[in-house]
């Protein structure tokens, strides 16, 4: 009997290990088995977290094509080293100390950080402070928070002992590090810089003894409304994760908050601070948590310094993350299984186009000026449903769901289709295996939001530019055909 073509059944892979080290891994399909021999034990852990099945004889004709993308990820996960960039700015952050207070060697009540890397984001926490609730909502809507009074740190008295107010404060620090209208620096500016009257703990009608985490909502904007609660978890688990707590959601306008019931799930801890009375209330420890445009997420797309070392940061195997950890908890949250099916991108069993109507962020505004209603989704659905007959071509408007209908539809999927818009923050909920195929027009072409979204969270993406023009009418050819490659040749 002749033997088979060595070349069909035997492969042999050299993979990059940590600190320069090379690897050796050789495989082998016999009798329809796929097998894999591997000289360094780094790299063999690197694939039994990437693809367990692998070494453990899982049929699989595409063998090859699974050992070049375990290449690429375990070289990807080298950024994530202790000590790297990855490390050091996105998980842990806020390490670089930003003076405010000046104690002549007393410990401070306003203690600020900053991050290395990126000169506009802080996280400020203030011990034993006084807040008047009422007065702190009206600056937030209002937008004027110096001189409001609204939060003061007290004073020392005889019966009490806390640590000392500012002595002597500069601004000088937080001016470096944060933008000019970053609520956060605001908030430290009124409390050590303006305020007017000498509080002291005799003042207090009531005290909160628990770690409180002092955090902004962004009502009319489901993408930045996420990247808030993003900040909230970073903030609580940069805290230690404490198993007693307080949180208080500070509105930025009068409108009602849109998603307030998934909120509660989200954070049972939530108190609406327009629902607290105008009593002087303190708190031995009170988190200003950063804001949405102090995000991660925002930073490493919007600063030109972070684009491309953030996007090299790719969260792909990376579960220990918090990007990661936050999804598993929304997913919990809203009772989604989250087992990882054999259906990919690449071999798809569902695909969901995310349509949508003309609506408005707020009231006021134009629905004009976001252009996300595409002419011809119609058409661009059918020939979809008509190319790939054998897979379940879902078209959803998110308007018409709940946010966890929203997010079970997205975990649930293999390929995710939509124009550029708020409603792709849901690409951060699918699963490995799964696609974001970003329609992108002409005036988002330098807006990298949800590829950077995508590189963080582990997520593949590509992409399809929407000739400019109006209406938002796309080439449907066009469309097919980057899907017909993708699940060919991959991404």
């Amino acid at each position: 009997m002749a033997l088979p073509s060595l070349a069909k059944y035997f492969g042999l892979l050299i993979i990059a290990g940590c600190l320069g080290s090379v690897a050796l891994v050789v495989f082998w399909n016999y009798g329809g088995q796929s097998h894999i021999l591997v000289e360094d034990t780094s790299v063999h852990s690197s694939l039994t977290r990437f693809h367990p099945k692998l070494l453990n004889g899982e049929k699989s004709p595409q063998l090859g094509d699974k050992l070049k993308e375990i290449a690429v990820n375990n070289t990807k996960a080298l950024v994530w080293d202790k000590g790297s960039f990855c490390d050091e700015f996105l998980h842990k952050t806020f390490q670089q100390p930003v003076p405010v207070c000046v104690n002549n060697g007393t410990k401070s009540s306003v203690n600020c950080y900053g991050s290395q890397y990126s000169k506009k984001m802080v996280q400020c926490s203030i011990d034993n402070a006084l807040v008047k609730p009422q007065l702190l909502y009206s600056a937030m809507t209002t937008q004027k928070i110096i001189g409001s009074n609204a939060i003061t740190i007290l004073n020392a008295s005889k019966s009490h002992s806390h640590p000392s107010a500012c002595n002597k404060a500069s601004m000088d620090g937080l001016s470096q590090t944060t933008e000019q209208r970053d609520h956060v620096k605001l908030m430290i500016e009124d409390a050590v810089m303006h305020s007017s009257v000498s509080r002291k703990p005799e003042d207090c009608h009531s005290w909160i003894n628990e770690t409180t985490f002092l955090f902004r909502g962004i009502d009319a904007h489901i993408y930045f409304e996420f990247l808030s609660w993003y900040n909230l978890f970073k903030s609580i688990v940069d805290e230690g994760s404490p198993t007693s707590l307080q949180i208080i959601r500070m509105p930025v306008n009068t409108f009602k908050c849109r998603f307030a019931e998934f909120e509660q799930r989200l954070f049972p801890n939530v108190t609406v601070l327009q629902n607290m009375s105008d009593k002087p209330v303190c708190f031995r420890r009170l988190v200003l948590v950063p804001s949405c445009y102090a995000s991660l997420f925002f930073k490493c797309k919007g600063e030109s310094d972070l684009l491309s070392p953030c996007l090299n940061c790719h969260g792909r195997g990376r579960s220990e993350t918090e990007f990661q950890t936050f999804r598993s908890h929304v997913l919990k949250v809203c009772s989604i299984d989250d087992s990882q099916p054999i259906s990919s991108y690449r071999s798809p069993k569902n695909i969901i186009v995310i349509l949508r109507k003309p609506y408005k962020r707020t009231p006021k505004d134009d629905p004009s000026r976001f252009e996300r209603v595409l002419s011809n989704g119609d058409e661009m659905v059918s020939q979809i449903k008509a190319k790939f007959h054998a897979v379940n071509v879902t078209v959803i408007y998110p308007e018409d769901l709940t946010l966890c209908q929203q997010i079970a539809v997205a975990q649930g999927t293999d390929i995710l289709i939509g124009v550029h818009g708020a409603g792709l923050l849901h690409s951060w909920w699918l699963r490995d295996n799964a696609l974001l195929f970003e329609l992108v027009p002409t005036e988002q072409l330098s807006n990298p939001t949800f590829k950077m979204l995508c590189a963080l969270t582990g997520r593949n993406y590509i992409d399809y530019h929407i000739p400019s023009g109006s209406p938002l009418t796309i080439n449907v050819d066009d469309v097919i055909n980057i899907l017909t490659k993708v699940q060919i040749n991959g991404i």
